[in-house]
């Protein structure tokens, strides 16, 4: 397993020059990324990203919701309006902010799956908050834990498996909620 850490963001996705393509098809495989004060990943331009098998803890900045564990910019998905961030078996633990924040994408098509042993879990009790726009798709074994917070406004929320936590601030255009999702009050 590759290791990045003690900077301030570990996997930074951006295209840096006009008139160069986005950064398209990026996949991060079997990465320990930790103690990045601004985030682990910052998926800031491009379309398509794959987490596998990834280790995200103890990224972020206490008090500073603009930082945690993954960012997803608004201007993902500018080139062709669509795009998609898959999450499989990689753990986001002991995030100081969000574990997973992604920006308000817009009347832009993006879809966020998660499968696998996903947890986001963070030292505040945020683990994954969602601005808007797009499809929110989580498949886990297990996310988040008790006090753990969900904040996803998305066009279409769907959840399976062992989902721990408190959704709030949820104004889902269409929800549904499936399997064994355990809210709590």
């Amino acid at each position: 397993m590759g290791y990045i850490g003690n900077c301030g963001t570990g996997v930074l996705i951006r295209k840096f020059n006009a008139g160069v393509s986005y950064p398209n098809a990026i996949s991060i495989r079997r990465m320990k990324i930790s103690d990045c004060p601004t985030a682990a990943i910052d998926f800031y331009d491009g379309a398509n990203l794959i987490v596998q098998e990834c280790d995200i803890k103890y990224n972020g900045t206490v008090g500073n919701d603009a930082t945690g564990g993954m960012i997803v910019r608004s201007s993902v998905g500018d080139e062709s309006e669509v795009g998609t961030l898959t999450i499989c078996n990689s753990w986001f633990e002991q995030s100081k902010s969000w574990a997973i924040k992604v920006e308000d994408l817009g009347n832009k098509a993006f879809h966020v799956l998660t499968t696998g042993n996903f947890i986001a879990a963070s030292n505040g009790g945020k683990a994954i908050k969602a601005l808007g726009g797009g499809n929110f798709v989580m498949i886990a074994n297990v996310a988040g834990g008790p006090g753990d917070t969900f904040n996803i406004n998305a066009d279409r929320l769907t959840m399976i498996g062992r989902i721990i936590g408190t959704p709030i601030d949820c104004p889902i255009h269409s929800p549904i909620v499936m399997n064994s999702v355990m809210c709590t009050a």
